[in-house]
């Protein structure tokens, strides 16, 4: 019980949302996959290599990259009422009192918060970034706990996209 005195004064004291990140690591990844994708397109219409399969792995690669840079420019946003996902594609949020189940992926890189007929997919503490890193931790755990919402291990999350839960506007 004092922990969740302790934690609930902590979280009443917060002056802004806490934000995390995709981890630097992944991003660079995507971003080398890009590179290497573009160098060896660059290479095979300079005629430094003239295999079509060469051509044809240059394009996985770039394409591959600019994927994972895609999908890894995201942020995302808590407090105590609400969680935001920022990315490319959209913006999408879902209220804490909504959540019922929450599932992570095993590599816990990806998380769906479910409600009744929503669902909130966000990457997973394995691949946070940030200086509020911890802190979101904590808070999640506190709110899965406080609000006693079932949590499992699960491979769905990798397969899902949010639902219901678009910003519009």
């Amino acid at each position: 019980m004092r922990w969740q005195i302790e934690t609930q004064s902590f979280l009443d004291q917060l002056e802004r949302p806490l934000v995390v990140k995709y981890a630097e690591f992944v991003k660079i990844i995507g971003w080398l996959c890009l590179g290497v994708g573009i160098a060896i397109i660059v290479a095979y219409l300079l005629s430094l290599v003239n295999q079509v399969v060469a051509l044809m792995s240059a394009g996985v690669f770039a394409i591959l990259g600019l994927l994972v840079v895609l999908c890894t420019a995201v942020s995302i946003e808590v407090d105590p009422n609400v969680i935001t996902l920022y990315s490319l594609f959209g913006k999408y949020r879902m209220q804490w009192a909504e959540v019922k189940q929450v599932l992570i992926t095993p590599a816990f890189d990806t998380i769906a918060l479910v409600g009744e007929n929503k669902r909130l997919v966000i990457p997973g503490p394995a691949v946070w970034s940030g200086a509020d890193k911890q802190i979101f931790a904590e808070l999640m755990n506190a709110k899965i706990t406080w609000a006693r919402i079932v949590s499992m291990p699960s491979y769905k999350p990798y397969f899902w996209n949010s639902k219901n839960v678009r910003v519009r506007g």
